[in-house]
């Protein structure tokens, strides 16, 4: 950072704001180039040109067309994390509380629905080619930090003696998965669903998870 900058905290400010909106912009523009194009016919320079910079300002942010994938990525995972961390309330009981981070969820899986369709979490478009194993880790970091805040909602029900004991991780991880396979059978097969929404399939399931744990379950 600049000397004038570090003397200066207003001018600061507004230079880290500067950086966010052109990194942000970048993604963008990338996140739409990866989705339209495969991966192997999209350059820095059409990314550069979506975002209505430089090449050589691209270049101030990402070394490589890979690490702007690697930021677009993170950055969408990150969303999530934000969205379920902020439903979250202790004072509520784990069935409100699961309802709502089930809604939380699907409204991603809306907004971010490209993921999966044409994009992925673990390989470069076009999937056949994995990310780096470093990038790899910090995605399941991610992820981990998202289906933590599942596990907290569980535990602390366990702690409240809402509902039995049990492994936390275990029974988070199951619900997780309940949603996950949910919002890609109502992509892969339409005639899944036997004329229930996708709203009312991630609910019902969630009741009857709750029910199963001991807890209300009574809407």
């Amino acid at each position: 950072m600049a000397i004038e900058a570090l003397m200066d905290p207003a001018k600061a400010a507004r230079r880290e704001q500067r950086v966010e909106r052109r990194r942000g912009a970048i993604l963008k523009a990338a996140k739409a180039a990866f989705v339209a194009k495969p991966y192997s016919e999209v350059t820095v320079e059409g990314i550069a040109d979506m975002a209505g910079l430089s090449k050589a300002a691209v270049y101030l942010y990402f070394r490589t067309k890979a690490e702007i994938y690697e930021g677009v990525l993170l950055t969408d995972l990150q969303v999530l994390v934000d969205a379920l961390r902020a439903a979250y309330d202790k004072t509520r009981s784990v069935q409100d509380n699961l309802l709502l981070l089930g809604e939380e969820y699907l409204r991603y899986f809306r907004e971010n629905s490209e993921y999966y369709k044409t994009l992925s979490f673990f390989y470069y478009p076009g999937r056949g080619t994995k990310l780096p194993p470093d990038v790899a880790q910090r995605v399941e970091d991610i992820f981990a930090s998202a289906m933590g805040v599942v596990e907290e909602c569980i535990r602390d029900a366990i702690e409240r003696g809402e509902i039995g004991s049990r492994d936390s991780g275990e029974t988070a991880a199951t619900l997780w998965s309940m949603w996950l396979g949910a919002t890609y059978l109502s992509i892969s097969d339409p005639n899944w669903r036997y004329g229930a929404s996708l709203d009312r399939i991630v609910r019902t399931g969630i009741l009857t998870f709750v029910h199963g744990l001991g807890g209300q379950a009574a809407r």
